[in-house]
């Protein structure tokens, strides 16, 4: 979740994990229904709560 919290696009986080797209995605997406967002955006307050990391000054 920490990618997704930090902008990463799902080819990006494929890249980056070496796994595929179709993986990337899927991720994404149990990650939007367990916490029952409807956009990556909403995933960042549940990073930050689950985590242990703060976010930075000013955001």
């Amino acid at each position: 979740m920490s990618l997704i919290a930090r902008g990463y696009t799902d080819r990006e986080v494929a890249d980056l994990l070496k796994f595929s797209l179709a993986s990337a995605r899927k991720h994404r997406e149990n990650l939007l229904t367990k916490f029952s967002a409807n956009k990556s955006v909403q995933l960042i307050p549940q990073f930050f709560a689950t985590s242990g990391v703060a976010p930075a000054e000013g955001c």
